[in-house]
């Protein structure tokens, strides 16, 4: 389906939002709550949609079992098991990423976010691809890749909060907590939440992760 370049901003979204029923996936829910909770802008032209700010954190996991039971307890919908291949390529600025599900739909995400173990936002533009693989190549090709992130990924929603229990190719378990902001929402409000599922988590100081499984993996590779 087509998008029309005219139109008002809201006929033009309310036709993103039904594009977006049709598919079955669970980053069309982002896109749907980015719209439908924030009215954010998207391009109507190239469907790139502006995200809403994250406050993030990433910690290592001890006991995935003893975790997934408490992420369950605190769930407020099913959890949704996520195979996802991350292609990261070479820019100046902050980073972009082709995201390959296992039903090969894909993703290009630009993210720009600091290197910090305490709770940081993020800031995302998404723009779905139809041929990841020929995409891929003619990246690679254009800027060239640095790392392929392999994982495993329960997603777990509780409020407006994604806690993903992360299965890593080479590195291991991880926990993320992605806090979606409102417009009207500041990063501190971001931080109370984030730190009051911390701890019903029993996610403790000392096994927060600053660096991106990007990062981690470049820096395991070299060593």
């Amino acid at each position: 389906m087509s998008v029309s370049l005219f139109g008002t901003k809201k006929d033009r979204s309310e036709v993103f939002i039904r594009e977006t029923k049709e598919r079955n996936h669970v980053s069309d829910r982002i896109y749907l709550f980015a719209l439908t909770n924030q009215g954010l802008p998207f391009d109507a032209r190239n469907r790139i949609t502006t995200m809403p700010v994250n406050t993030e954190i990433k910690a290592k996991v001890h006991d995935m079992n003893a975790l997934r039971a408490l992420a369950q307890d605190l769930a407020t919908c099913p959890m949704e098991v996520i195979l996802q291949e991350d292609v990261f390529f070479k820019v100046p600025h902050g980073r972009l990423k082709l995201r390959i599900f296992s039903d090969k739909s894909a993703e290009l995400i630009q993210y720009e976010r600091p290197d910090t173990a305490k709770s940081k936002q993020s800031h995302y533009q998404i723009y779905p691809i139809s041929n990841p693989q020929e995409f891929r190549l003619l990246m690679a090709k254009s800027l060239g890749e640095t790392v392929v992130v392999k994982k495993r990924r329960e997603l777990y929603l509780v409020g407006q909060t994604r806690i993903h229990l992360d299965e890593v190719e080479g590195l291991g378990n991880f926990m993320e907590l992605e806090v979606v902001l409102t417009k009207d929402q500041d990063a501190t409000y971001g931080q109370r939440i984030a730190q009051d599922l911390m701890k019903k988590l029993s996610i403790n100081e000392e096994d927060l992760e600053s660096c991106a499984y990007a990062d981690l993996l470049i820096t395991m590779l070299e060593s």
